[in-house]
């Protein structure tokens, strides 16, 4: 099932964002709905990113919460691999002609929020204010783990 994503506007909204910033403007205090619209648009482009690894995160976070590996382990592979897709943004935005040919599946919708929380308890965990014990990033995992099943 595929998701209706105009193409078309969505590289207009990067072309005057582009030439906005190149003077020193900004789309939002220009234009506050179009600045929604692309922002809709790069959400959009984020969830089909990260949703296209969506087997990878599933088998990484299984294999977590399997124990077949350690925490630290699970941290280190899953930042990387959320590091690997956060950064293919830009690029895909950059590339009018690869953006031309993205497609974009509806099932992808909000993946990225949950793959971004949890990241954000995987960078916590780093953080020398995090008072969370091993067993409750675990715990926080499998939460979200079960959330996001629908994806797989």
């Amino acid at each position: 099932m595929k998701n209706h994503f105009n193409i078309v506007e969505y590289i207009k909204l990067l072309e005057k964002e582009k030439i906005l910033a190149a003077k020193g403007y900004s789309l939002y205090s220009k234009n506050e709905e179009e600045n929604s619209r692309l922002r809709s648009y790069r959400i959009t482009l984020e969830d089909q990113i990260y949703y296209n690894n969506r087997y990878e995160y599933q088998v990484l976070i299984k294999g977590y919460i399997l124990e077949k590996m350690s925490t630290l382990a699970f941290i280190s592979v899953f930042l990387k691999l959320f590091r690997i897709d956060r950064d293919r943004l830009e690029p895909i935005e950059n590339d009018f002609k690869g953006l031309s040919t993205f497609s974009i599946d509806s099932k992808s919708k909000n993946f990225a929020t949950f793959i971004s929380e949890i990241f954000e308890d995987c960078d916590y965990s780093f953080d020398e204010n995090c008072k969370v014990t091993e067993e409750e990033f675990k715990d926080s995992i499998k939460k979200k783990y079960s959330q996001i099943q629908k994806y797989f």
